[in-house]
């Protein structure tokens, strides 16, 4: 994801990206949000719950955080250091979300390919070919 969209959901969301700056040895968030531009608003989506959820937890000093955001299986992967039932079912309205939307467009997608999965609408798929 570009690093202006990335910064934004940073910015808007920082108890759930606290380990935004840390080292590769202490978070795979050091990595950043290793998906496509077109998933952003299912990601801003998910991102406003998960605030929403840790913000009504009790103060703690090991609030849920990101640990990792990637694309797998042709589909969004939200990783937490821990969850509740609510963020759990929350990650999982986005993967679905994901799995019928162009992770570069964000237009309705597929899933394709067969080794390689990745979800593409029909303009970047034909694209992906020319390329």
């Amino acid at each position: 994801m570009k690093i202006e969209l990335q910064e934004r959901l940073f910015t808007a969301f920082p108890r759930l990206y606290a380990d935004r700056n840390a080292s590769f040895q202490e978070s795979l968030m050091a990595f950043g949000l290793e998906v496509g531009d077109g998933w952003f608003d299912i990601l801003w989506r998910l991102s406003e719950a998960l605030e929403a959820e840790i913000n009504a937890l009790p103060p703690s000093d090991d609030l849920p955080r990101a640990v990792q955001v990637k694309e797998k299986y042709g589909e969004i992967r939200v990783y937490l250091s821990s969850e509740t039932d609510t963020m759990t079912r929350a990650i999982e309205q986005a993967e679905a979300e994901s799995a019928i939307t162009c992770e570069s467009c964000g237009l309705r997608g597929t899933l394709r390919g067969t080794h390689w999965v990745i979800t593409l609408c029909d303009l970047c798929e034909a694209e992906k070919r020319r390329t």
